[in-house]
C-alpha cells in the first residue's frame, strides 16, 4: 500500500513540477496570424470589429462576424465601408482578403488598400445590407 502512495505522491510532484522547454526557433514558427476586419456605418457612425479567421474559409458578415453588434439592426447588418488591420504589425505583401456581395465581387484588401468602400458609392455614405456579404481570406505568414 505504502508503494501506491508513493508512486502517486511521485506522479503528482512530476505533474505539478514546471516544464520547461527551449524556447521554439523563430524561423520554426509558421500558422495563420490574426486579422481584424472593422465594418463601419459612416452615417450613423456606429462601427463593430472582429477577428477573422485567415485560413481560407468563409465568413459571412451576419451569421459569423456581425451579429448582435453595433451594427445588427434588427438581423441585418447595415454599413458602408470596412477597413482590414493586422494586430502584429504591417500586412506582409502578397496576402489578401477578398468581399463578395451575393452576385458580385465588392473588392479587396491587403497591405496597401486597407479600406473599402461596401456600398459602392465613392465619396458618398450610403446605408447598405451587408448582412450576406462574405469575407474570405488567404494569409499564411512564415515568421522569419
Amino acid at each position: 500500500m505504502r508503494s501506491l502512495f508513493s508512486s502517486a505522491a511521485l506522479l503528482t510532484a512530476a505533474l505539478a513540477a514546471p516544464i520547461t522547454s527551449p524556447e521554439p526557433n523563430a524561423a520554426a514558427i509558421k500558422g495563420y496570424l490574426p486579422l481584424t476586419v472593422t465594418v463601419f456605418n459612416d452615417v450613423t457612425g456606429a462601427h463593430a470589429a472582429a477577428g477573422i479567421d485567415t485560413s481560407g474559409h468563409f465568413r459571412k458578415f451576419y451569421f459569423n462576424l456581425f451579429r448582435g453588434s453595433a451594427i445588427d439592426r434588427e438581423g441585418k447588418i447595415i454599413a458602408t465601408s470596412m477597413q482590414l488591420s493586422f494586430p502584429a504589425g504591417p500586412l506582409p505583401d502578397g496576402n489578401s482578403c477578398g468581399v463578395y456581395g451575393p452576385d458580385k465581387t465588392i473588392g479587396f484588401l491587403d497591405a496597401r488598400h486597407t479600406y473599402l468602400e461596401l456600398d459602392g458609392q465613392p465619396g458618398k455614405a450610403v446605408k447598405t445590407d451587408v448582412s450576406e456579404f462574405i469575407v474570405k481570406c488567404d494569409i499564411y505568414v512564415v515568421m522569419e
